[in-house]
């Protein structure tokens, strides 16, 4: 069977009203060596939503070449705007620091076998 694709462009409601749709031109998979940043970043929020029912908070930071930042954030409201900054360096540096320390001394400690 062949696939057909199409690309609708404007579509009219009944009240008589215009609807434009404005299409994706970055797509979320590169076919070349580059590393696609947009697609990356599309599949992390992906899987932090596949479990909406719990989430009440996030924080995107973005991280530029010439050194600069962006951040967008929501935040719950049981964690108070104070501890905020704290809160969040402590989850960096237990899940960028801490995790990799874990697994190599766990790696070097035992064996894996099949």
């Amino acid at each position: 069977m062949t696939e057909f694709r199409t690309r609708i462009g404007r579509v009219r409601l009944k009240g008589g009203a215009d609807l434009h749709v404005l299409h994706n031109t970055y797509p979320d998979t590169l076919n070349d060596r580059r590393e696609n940043w947009r697609g990356k970043l599309v599949e992390h929020a992906r899987s932090i939503a596949a479990d909406m029912d719990d989430l009440d908070g996030y924080i995107v930071i973005g991280l530029f070449a010439n050194g600069s930042s962006c951040t967008a954030f929501r935040i719950p409201e049981r964690i108070p705007s104070s501890l905020l900054p704290a809160y969040i360096a402590e989850m960096l540096r237990r899940d960028t620091v801490v995790h990799e320390e874990a697994a190599r001394t766990f790696d070097s400690k035992f064996e894996w076998r099949e």
